[in-house]
């Protein structure tokens, strides 16, 4: 279950000792880079994808040229998270509420907290702005949120803590870089089979930085 946050709860702590297995299990999609983190935190290593049917042609939205709207960014699937989200639901029907509730208080404790989300920080920081935490700041960077929205607040929260536990897990509390998996579904027809690769994400919210 997702804890329901208290000022003395330990998070990951919590977190890892009821969901270890299903985050941390090492099955990698096909081809994908092993061990990384993205595949690594997932329990069937499936994943959901997202891919932008954008037409016009030289539109960029991943830094690598007009073929970024071929580009596929790997995360869990719904599936991997109704588990999760089933029981804390049922454990506490305002889950939602209280879990943000406890990570805005230990956003005010330690800032740099923040990094421990990594791309899906925008996720969660869009979640905090509409339960009114307005003091984090109110940047998004909107071409990430759009890859990694679910469009469901229980998934997204889900999936932003989910990958928070793999970085407490893994020593990456605060790092800045962030190892992620992606497919170009060209290649993929070029070379007729699904090639996953592995790519960096640089976290750097100025917002958040400027609270340290």
């Amino acid at each position: 279950m997702l804890p329901v946050p208290a000022k003395e709860t330990s998070f990951h702590g919590h977190f890892r000792d009821t969901h270890g297995p299903f985050f941390h299990a090492q099955h990698a999609p096909s081809h994908a880079p092993s061990p990384g983190p993205v595949p690594a935190w997932t329990s069937q290593g499936q994943g959901q994808t997202t891919q932008k049917k954008t037409p016009a042609a030289g539109r960029n939205r991943c830094g690598m040229g007009p073929r970024a709207i071929m580009i596929v960014v790997y995360k869990p699937s719904e599936e991997d998270l109704d588990d999760l989200i089933e029981e804390t639901a049922e454990r506490n029907p305002n889950w939602q509420k209280d879990c943000l509730d406890g990570i805005a208080r230990e956003l005010h404790e330690d800032p740099a907290r923040y990094r421990s989300y990594g791309p899906y920080w925008w996720l969660l920081k869009k979640a905090l702005l509409e339960a009114g935490y307005r003091e984090f700041g109110t940047f998004l960077d909107a071409a990430w949120y759009e890859k990694l929205d679910y469009g469901s607040s229980a998934y997204n929260l889900a999936a932003a803590w989910g990958y928070s536990d793999w970085a407490a897990e893994n020593g990456s509390l605060y790092e800045h870089s962030h190892t992620y998996a992606l497919r170009d579904t060209e290649m993929d027809e070029v070379f007729e089979d699904v090639i996953w690769e592995e790519a960096t994400y640089v976290l750097e919210d100025k917002d958040m930085e400027e609270r340290r």
